[in-house]
């Protein structure tokens, strides 16, 4: 897995995220997967007005909402990739759930959980069961309506996101995975 911060790198901005998974030839297929940010990120609480309702998702997929992101999936299953918004979702617990549309040759709507574990957001995306994933792309949109901030200045500590997997055949694995970003491009820069 692969995880990028764009821009917006100080204390009290709204980065975007970019969420590559790729998964291997001869991998048990993921039955899910769970991404728990550092507490260098929340998720902005000025921006909550924005959440979409069980009822809208079900009703009109979130339509007159803005999507806090954009996923995109490809499997061997499918000739094309399934493509569409995320959404923050109202859920149970007190924190949204994301909801992924995913459209093109079928259209899903998978949900994720969104729980803290020890004051950092835990969000458990389960997969489509027997469903092998080549590839999936998540971008949580920055800036002005971003979903999420930064509690700190992210250059001075990169943060490192815990990412756990389970296979269909109930195993699992663990990684941590250096969240990469423009800080060192700027520190190469302001090297020379």
């Amino acid at each position: 897995m692969r995880i990028r911060q764009v821009g917006k790198t100080r204390r009290g901005q709204n980065p975007a995220l970019q969420i590559d998974l790729r998964t291997r030839s001869g991998d048990a297929n993921v039955k899910s997967v769970s991404v728990t940010l550092p507490t260098a990120f929340e998720i902005d609480q000025r921006h909550l007005g924005n959440i979409c309702s069980e009822k809208e998702l079900a009703a009109k997929q979130c339509a007159g909402r803005t999507p806090i992101g954009k996923a995109t999936t490809t499997t061997p299953l499918l000739d094309q990739p399934l493509s569409g918004p995320v959404y923050a979702v109202s859920g149970s617990g007190g924190l949204p759930r994301l909801a992924f549309i995913l459209n093109g040759q079928v259209n899903l709507i998978p949900r994720a959980d969104t729980t803290t574990v020890d004051g950092k957001l835990r969000t458990t995306v389960p997969v489509v069961p027997d469903a092998a994933i080549g590839h999936f792309s998540l971008r949580i949109f920055g800036g002005k309506q971003g979903y999420l901030i930064n509690t700190r200045n992210i250059c001075k500590r990169l943060p490192v996101v815990n990412v756990a997997y389970t296979g269909q055949n109930d195993k699992t694995s663990t990684q941590n995975v250096r969240v990469k970003s423009q800080c060192d491009k700027s520190k190469a820069r302001g090297s020379r």
